[in-house]
C-alpha cells in the first residue's frame, strides 16, 4: 500500500464578530486564513426605526423615515383587523424593488405580501412613501435592516 505523502497545509479559521472588528484587526490574521464574519441577528432591536404605529394603522398612507431601498431586508410588525395579535416578518427589498418596479411599468397596483396579510400599494409609491390602496391587516412598525 502506498503512502501519500503530500504536505498537510494547515487551515486557519479567524472568526470576527463584526465587520467593524475584522477591518480593525485583519493585519494580525496570517496570509491565505478563512475569515468568517458574524452579522449580528435580525431583530428588531438590531434595525432601523423606519416606521411606527402605537395604534397599528389600518389604512392610509405610510411615511417612511429611510428610504426601504438603503436596506436589505424589512422586519414588518403586523396584526390583524383587530389588532389582538402581533407577527413580525421579514421582507426582501431586492424582491419589493422588482415587483414595484414591475406594477410601474404595467400600470398596476402592487401588494406588500406578509404570509396571509397583505397592503396593497398604488404605483405611484416610493421608496419612502408607501401609498395605499387596500389591506387586510395593521401594520404596528416597519424596521430596515442590513
Amino acid at each position: 500500500m502506498a503512502i501519500n505523502k503530500t504536505p498537510i497545509t494547515k487551515l486557519i479559521i479567524a472568526p470576527f464578530d463584526t465587520m467593524a472588528t475584522y477591518e480593525r484587526d485583519k493585519s494580525l490574521v496570517p496570509e491565505n486564513s478563512l475569515c468568517l464574519i458574524g452579522e449580528p441577528d435580525m431583530t428588531i432591536a438590531n434595525s432601523v426605526v423606519l416606521y411606527e404605529n402605537t395604534s397599528g394603522l389600518d389604512q392610509g398612507n405610510i411615511t417612511l423615515a429611510k428610504p426601504f431601498s438603503d436596506f436589505q431586508k424589512l422586519l414588518v410588525v403586523v396584526s390583524g383587523d383587530g389588532g389582538g395579535e402581533l407577527s413580525t416578518y421579514v421582507v426582501d427589498v431586492k424582491r419589493l424593488m422588482e415587483i414595484q418596479a414591475m406594477a410601474i411599468a404595467k400600470n398596476k397596483y402592487f401588494t406588500l405580501f406578509i404570509n396571509h396579510y397583505y397592503w396593497t400599494l398604488n404605483k405611484s409609491s416610493t421608496t419612502t412613501t408607501l401609498n395605499h390602496v387596500g389591506n387586510n391587516c395593521r401594520i404596528w412598525g416597519i424596521y430596515g435592516w442590513g
